[in-house]
C-alpha cells in the first residue's frame, strides 16, 4: 500500500486528532475501505478511489474513523478467536455474522449522527456506489432510461428513475418480443 498525500486528507486529518497516529493509504488490492491496526491504526482505500469526491471520502473516513475510535478490531479478533475456538458450533458462526453487522451498523448510525441533517440519501448513495465497486457491477449516474413509443402505447409512463404500468411501480419488464 502507498500513503495518500492530498489537501483533503491532510484537512481530514487535522480535524480528527486522535492519541493514536491514523495513517491512510491505498491498495490496489481491495475493492472496499477497511481499517486495521490497533496501535497504529491504517485507513486502507482502493486504488479506484475517486478523491474528487470529498463528499463520499468524508463519510467512508468518518466511518472508518468511528472503527478505530471503538477498537473494532479488538472486537472482531475477539470474534474470530471464538469461531476458531468453536468452529463446528453453527450458533457461534451466526453470533459472528451477526456481530460483523451490528459493528457495521453501528458505524453507519454514528456516521449520520455526527453529520445530523438529512445526510440519510447521500450516505446510502455512497454505500450503493462503494459496494457495487466491489461487486462489479455497474451503477448508472445518468440520465433514466425512458419507455419506447411501444411501451407506452400499453401503458407504461416514467417518472425520473421508476416505471410505472396502470398506475403501479413496475419491478422488471420481460419482453419476449425483443430480439438480442
Amino acid at each position: 500500500s502507498f500513503p495518500v498525500e492530498n489537501d483533503v486528507i491532510r484537512r481530514w486529518l487535522q480535524s480528527h486528532p486522535l492519541r493514536r497516529t491514523v495513517a491512510i493509504r491505498q491498495s490496489g488490492r481491495i475493492s472496499s475501505p477497511l481499517t486495521f491496526g490497533v496501535l497504529r491504526p491504517v485507513i486502507l482505500m482502493p486504488k479506484k478511489t475517486d478523491w474528487t469526491d470529498e463528499t463520499a471520502l468524508r463519510y467512508v473516513l468518518e466511518h472508518e474513523f468511528v472503527h478505530i475510535q471503538r477498537f473494532d478490531v479488538l472486537s472482531k479478533l475477539l470474534l474470530i478467536a471464538a469461531v476458531c475456538v468453536h468452529r463446528f458450533n453453527p450458533l457461534v458462526w451466526v453470533m459472528y455474522v451477526l456481530a460483523n453487522r451490528d459493528l457495521e451498523l453501528s458505524c453507519d448510525e454514528t456516521v449520520l449522527r455526527r453529520f445530523g441533517g438529512d445526510v440519510r440519501a447521500a450516505y446510502a448513495r455512497v454505500l450503493i456506489r462503494m459496494e457495487a465497486a466491489r461487486s462489479g457491477t455497474a451503477v448508472e449516474t445518468g440520465t433514466p432510461p425512458q419507455p419506447d413509443t411501444d411501451y407506452t402505447a400499453a401503458g407504461i409512463s416514467s417518472k425520473g428513475r421508476l416505471w410505472y404500468y396502470a398506475g403501479q411501480p413496475v419491478a422488471m419488464i420481460y419482453d419476449d418480443n425483443d430480439s438480442i
